[in-house]
């Protein structure tokens, strides 16, 4: 009963947000959510779900800070993550993340800007599709590949 009633208490007293993510329908490859950045749009949370919806290539750029949405100040908490695929009507199927959803994590990189200047760059990661086509070299790992995304 004790277990039972301290995750009930727990579920109560910390809300992080659920989060679902909308991929483009068939969609295969690297993912990433890049936090922090000016210019961009935010994060939204309706119903306490945070839904991000996944553009063809695959990022996503926000000025929201990697922490938007968790139920602690040092860590997410407990939380639903679902995925789904969406056509060109707006129909979703749920993707199997079992199967489909690799290499799930948070990274943070140091780079330096056209300008000179030193930038943290914090996002998260992962791969869609089956496991046996997961690239060697993994995403968003090479300097390249996160200056290309600064200056997109």
């Amino acid at each position: 009963m004790a277990p039972i009633l301290s995750f009930v208490l727990y579920k109560i007293n910390h809300h992080p947000s659920d989060e679902v993510y909308v991929l483009p329908e068939e969609f295969e490859g690297c993912v990433g959510i890049f936090y922090n950045f000016e210019n961009e749009k935010s994060l939204t949370e309706e119903g306490n779900i945070i839904t991000y919806n996944i553009p063809k290539d695959g990022i996503v750029k926000t000025s929201s800070p990697n922490d938007f949405g968790w139920g602690y100040e040092d860590r997410s908490g407990l939380r639903n993550v679902t995925y789904y695929y969406v056509d060109d009507r707006g129909d979703r199927k749920e993707v199997n993340e079992e199967n489909m959803i690799h290499n799930k994590g948070m990274a943070m990189v140091e780079t330096t800007l056209p300008n000179g200047n030193d930038k943290s760059v914090t996002f998260t990661h992962f791969y869609v599709g089956e496991e046996d086509q997961i690239p060697k070299e993994k995403c968003f790992q090479s300097q390249e590949k996160i200056n290309e995304i600064i200056n997109k």
